[in-house]
């Protein structure tokens, strides 16, 4: 009675075909049991072998006697049979397994094997190993109609193949998985479905030492080759070639309903990648749309290690999302991102991460791990690491960021078509409101090798952190960027940095660290390297902006462009409030540059723009030092244009906006011809500005620099300045100071100040500081100091004042100057004014414009000295004189000459020696009074010359000796 109602059953021993139990139905009819119990028996007999008080089985033959326990499972099943069914075939072995045995098989291990599914896919619900013979050996195939196991328990896979495993109305061809999965020594090859070509998995994955060949889509459409939509991820030494579509998908979608959640780690090691697409990894994890849920959230690490992606049409390493989203009062934990030391060849982008949304989270802390990008190999790849937007942070309200440091370091990149690395930004941040706070690590790209022999465009963009829309208090401070000792050549290849920030509101703050660019090397078609600091526009009521210093120093570039272009844009634009923008100290130094453009080049637009209501924009000094320059442009251009370039407009309400001094020093600068060593560019600077507003453009400090060649050494245009300013605005030129310098073979002029129209429709406040000029060394050019402010007070109106302060000009030493060397003219003194107008010139206290002392000058073509002072407005104008002192003149046409000089000259104790002209020559106004006491005036022998030439106005001579002149005194 096998089956306990009462009836006798029957058992049939079957010579040649299986063994079978008959169950008696009690009417005289018998039904198979289904169950078998081996084959090709001579006589089988039932009894209770092991006490258990089941029925067992003993089936005989001439070769074997088998017994047969009744047991509800197979401990460790042996597979004999390459049958789809039927006893001791792999589909029985699977079925009678017990949970936690291991399937082996008794076939061949040395003649291959192949298991062909006719009927269907093989159901495992138990945890079980199944252990195959070899990959080459034993095969277990679809037959193109069938997929080959359903995984609904935890199961081990090793030691086999399977193959042609087909699904077109679900996911995965060979494998599909709902338990974790563990791969290990399988081949699996030309298996097709919808999507997860190969195995599709919604759990735990490991897979280790596998090859997946010629796996695709129904139709050889492209899907994924494995898709991984489980907790974690685990692949080691395994190789996906000729597959159609991405190779692994790792794919996290969870809708969040409070339970927690965690998700990872995903590790893929030592394995490769070829044809086909490469990995992808995306992560949605979620609150239903329109609800929030307190869930926590854990990503484990993901570890992209060692492997090998050469890849025809699609990118190696695809981050297509990383997102949390719509969560109140969660933690969010995301471990740390390494992908290190891996190979990528190929396809579109090497990396490409360019989706991450941590969005809608409400009184909640998000904690972010490092990310680190290390000792890659990318080759021929359209972008080798391609970072936008990779992880953005959107709409927080009382909520806590802390985000780890982020490394690309000793990555090598050759062959790219478009970009090197690029991370554009590699952090959004944006929309924080009620006192949300952030912190974030460092940034290094550095020791990267970047190069291209295609005219390719950027080798490095480097964009961290860009903060825009604070608001209620919330504030983010962040770390410093770092791209250094990056060597990047070939190509359009450049180094490209922008530090941006904007839109803070209600007091809130963002504070930037510094950014450091150094010891990089680059050899470029295009542009050397660029930095855009873009920090702090748009900041409201007494909300700050704090930071952003710049470094960069010891960088070599050789480039057809610009060697470094700083641009400043829009730091203050827009700013009212009370709030305040703090910009840190900028230092360019020891930089070495070969370029075709500019050596350096820095532009300020939209600089102070449309500030108002108290706001308060502050830059700390910008210094240029002991670089080494040759250019075929300027070696240095500094634009603070506000015509062109809107840098200090549309200002009003007391609001205060303070450029940078620039200090230049130590520099050796070689321009080309028809170019200057220094050129500052000042065109309408200060424009279209009112109400109580004010704007310095800061302090000018060129010392101990070495100027070679070019037009001019030094050229400083100012022009236009306070253009259409109104209601008591104020624009400050503080002091300028060149002093220390060596100025050799200019064509143009050593030092130039070309100051126009200053004051141009002008109804505000306009100041410029001293300048001072001395103990500097030129030769060989052919103008050695020029000083031409012409039309001072173009057109000033009401009660405009123009305040300009003392020229002093002295220690300097001029060698052989082809004409003047040292020419000062101010003409046409309020041009144009209305009569409450008020223009001052020179230091009150000393009663002096401009002082010309001790400076000498051994040989040039023209004047030694020239001076020229011409008021248009004497009722407006409060000037001082010219004080010509202990000057050593020799050899020149004339030694001194001055022209028309309103107001007034003291020319003392100077010498001029061997004049070819005239040693003192005065073509004042008739008005002008000009005082000559103790000079020397002599030839070294008896010419035929003048001493001192009076063609017009009130001389004083006192104690002057005219020596070895035809003519002494003509007048």
């Amino acid at each position: 009675d096998i089956d306990g109602d009462g009836d006798l059953d029957v058992t049939v021993a079957n010579a040649g075909q299986p063994n079978a139990a008959y169950l008696n139905n009690g009417d005289g009819t018998f039904a198979v049991s289904g169950r078998d119990f081996g084959a090709g028996a001579n006589v089988v007999a039932l009894g209770d072998i092991d006490g258990d008080g089941d029925l067992d089985a003993v089936t005989g033959t001439s070769a074997r006697n088998i017994a047969y326990r009744n047991e509800p499972c197979a401990s460790n099943p042996v597979v004999r049979t390459t049958s789809d069914s039927g006893f001791e075939s792999l589909r029985w072995a699977v079925a009678e397994a017990c949970p936690g045995a291991t399937v082996t098989f008794g076939l061949s291990d040395i003649i291959p094997s192949t298991i062909t599914l006719s009927s269907s896919q093989i159901e495992i619900t138990k945890p079980i190993t199944i252990s195959g013979l070899g990959m080459s050996i034993l095969t277990i195939s679809g037959n193109d109609t069938n997929r080959i196991f359903s995984v609904g328990a935890p199961t081990t896979i090793d030691n086999l193949s399977m193959t042609n495993g087909f699904t077109d109305v679900a996911s995965g061809g060979a494998i599909y998985a709902t338990a974790p999965l563990t791969l290990s020594w399988v081949t699996m090859a030309d298996n097709r479905s919808d999507s997860g070509s190969a195995l599709y998995t919604t759990d735990a994955l490991t897979v280790d030492n596998c090859v997946l060949f010629r796996n695709s889509g129904v139709s050889d459409d492209g899907v994924t080759v494995i898709a991984a939509g489980g907790r974690t991820l685990l692949m080691d030494r395994t190789s996906f070639t000729a597959n159609i579509g991405t190779a692994l998908l790792v794919e996290s979608i969870v809708t969040l309903d409070g339970t927690p959640v965690a998700t990872g780690p995903i590790t893929i090691t030592n394995s490769s990648f070829a044809s086909g697409d490469g990995v992808a990894i995306e992560i949605e994890l979620g609150s239903p749309e329109g609800e929030y849920t307190s869930t926590d959230v854990s990503i484990g690490a993901i570890n992209v290690l060692s492997n090998t992606f050469t890849i025809s049409n699609s990118d190696g390493l695809n981050f297509g999302s990383l997102d949390v989203l719509r969560l109140t009062n969660s933690a969010v934990t995301v471990s740390d991102i390494n992908v290190v030391g891996n190979s990528f060849s190929g396809g579109d982008n090497g990396i490409d991460w360019g989706s991450g949304y941590f969005e809608d989270l409400w009184e909640s802390t998000i904690t972010v791990g490092a990310v680190n990008i290390l000792n890659n190999d990318f080759t021929n790849n359209y972008t080798a690491i391609l970072l936008e937007d990779a992880i953005g942070f959107y709409s927080m309200f009382t909520s806590t960021v802390s985000a780890g440091d982020v490394t690309i370091i000793g990555n090598t990149i050759s062959g790219y078509e478009d970009l090197g690395i690029v991370l554009d930004p590699f952090f959004s941040v944006s929309d924080w409101g009620g006192s949300s706070a952030g912190s974030f690590g460092n940034l290094a790209v550095s020791n990267n090798s970047v190069n291209t022999e295609q005219s390719a465009s950027n080798a490095i963009v480097a964009q961290y952190v860009v903060p825009r829309s604070f608001y209620d208090t919330s504030d983010i401070t962040v770390g410093d960027m770092l791209v250094e000792e990056n060597a990047v050549g070939g190509g359009d290849a450049s180094i490209d940095v922008t530090i941006g920030g904007s839109d803070l509101y209600n007091d809130a703050s963002v504070a930037l660290g510094t950014t450091f660019v150094q010891s990089n090397t680059i050899a470029t078609d295009g542009a050397g390297l660029a930095v855009a600091h873009k920090f702090a526009y748009d900041v409201y009521d007494n909300s700050r902006a704090e930071g952003a210093g710049v470094v960069i120093a010891n960088n070599t570039i050789t480039a057809t462009g610009s060697g470094i272009d700083l641009l400043f844009y829009a730091q203050g634009y827009d700013g009212n409030g009370n709030s305040l923008v703090s910009i840190a100290p900028i230092t360019i130094t020891g930089n070495l540059i070969a370029t075709g453009g500019n050596g350096v080049y820095i532009n300020y637009d939209s600089v102070a723009d449309y500030m108002y209501d108290s706001a308060r924009s502050l830059m700390a000094p910008v210094a240029i030092a002991d670089n080494l320059i040759t250019s075929a442009d300027h070696s240095i251009r500094i634009d603070r244009s506000a015509y062109d370039n809107a840098a200090g407009t549309a200002m009003e309400g007391n609001s205060y906006a303070r450029l940078p001094d620039h200090i230049i020093s130590g520099n050796v600068l070689n321009p080309a011809d028809g170019n200057d060593g220094i050129y500052v560019y000042d065109y309408y600077s200060s424009f279209e500005n009112y109400g109580d507003s004010t704007i310095d453009y800061g302090q000018l400090m060129v010392d101990d620099n070495t100027f070679a060649g070019g037009r001019n050494g030094f050229y400083h245009l100012n022009e236009g300045a306070s253009y259409e300013n109104d209601d008591n605005h104020t624009v400050i030129f503080s002091n300028t100071v060149v002093t220390d310098n060596r100025f050799y073979s200019q064509t143009g002029t050593a030092l130039y100040f070309d100051i126009d129209d200053a004051g141009y429709t002008h109804y505000g406040n306009l100041v410029f500081g001293d300048t001072l000029v001395a103990r500097n060394v030129i030769s060989d050019s052919d103008y050695g100091i020029r000083y031409d402010n012409y039309e001072p007070c173009y057109e000033c109106y009401d009660d405009a004042s123009l305040a300009i302060g003392a020229l002093t000009i002295a220690d300097n030493q001029f060698y052989a100057i082809g004409t003047d060397a040292i020419n000062v003219a101010i003409d046409e003194v309020g041009y144009s004014v209305d009569p409450g107008v008020t223009i001052d010139i020179g230091d009150a206290q000393s009663g002096y414009a401009v002082i010309i002392q001790d400076n000498t000058v051994d040989g040039c073509g023209d004047d030694g000295i020239y001076g020229y002072a011409y008021i248009s407005a004497p009722d407006n104008t409060t000037m001082g004189r010219f004080g010509i002192f202990s000057n050593t003149v020799t050899a020149c046409a004339n030694g001194i000459r001055l022209g028309t000089m309103h107001p007034g000259a003291e020319i003392a104790n100077n010498q001029v020696t061997d004049s070819t002209s005239t040693g003192l020559l005065l073509a004042t106004a008739d008005t002008d009074v000009v005082d000559v006491t103790g000079n020397a005036i002599a030839s070294s022998s008896l010419t035929d010359t003048v001493g001192i030439q009076v063609n017009r106005g009130q001389v004083n001579l006192a104690a002057t000796t005219v020596t070895n002149h035809a003519t002494s005194v003509y007048n």
